[in-house]
């Protein structure tokens, strides 16, 4: 579990960090100051990681030359934890329903591979649920 949770809060920063571009290190010169890359993309302002980022879900995230800090990090895993486990019990809401379906044909007598007729035909006051 911990195995799996590592690697959803690595998928996570990494989509977060993904999204935007991390700003370049400069190399120090000889002088002791830092010299101006030869070589340097000129990165527009909006694709950059802001250093605090307002979300609807998770609040307000901070960022350090582009890397979260632990608590954005805390608040993007417990995220993944909680939206993964809504959407595996969502997932299995069908096989539950089946489950019952079957379940139900078993109390009534009925055995595997058997099809069952009624004596009546159904109206609104038969209780049996679709899967």
């Amino acid at each position: 579990m911990n195995s799996l949770r590592s690697l959803a809060g690595t998928v996570a920063v990494a989509t977060i960090l993904l999204t935007s571009t991390a700003a370049q290190a400069q190399a120090p010169s000889a002088a002791g100051g830092h010299a101006e890359p030869k070589y340097r993309a000129d990165v527009p302002k909006s694709v950059e990681t802001p250093d605090i980022v307002s979300t609807h879900l998770l609040g307000t995230l901070q960022f350090f030359d582009g890397m979260p800090d632990a608590g954005t990090v805390r608040k993007t895993y417990d995220f993944l934890d909680v939206s993964r486990a809504s959407e595996t019990f969502l997932n299995g809401i069908p096989a539950a329903s089946i489950y019952g379906l079957l379940e139900g044909f078993k109390e009534a007598g009925m055995k595997p591979g058997e099809l069952g007729i009624y004596e009546t035909l159904m109206d609104a006051r038969s209780l049996f649920l679709t899967p």
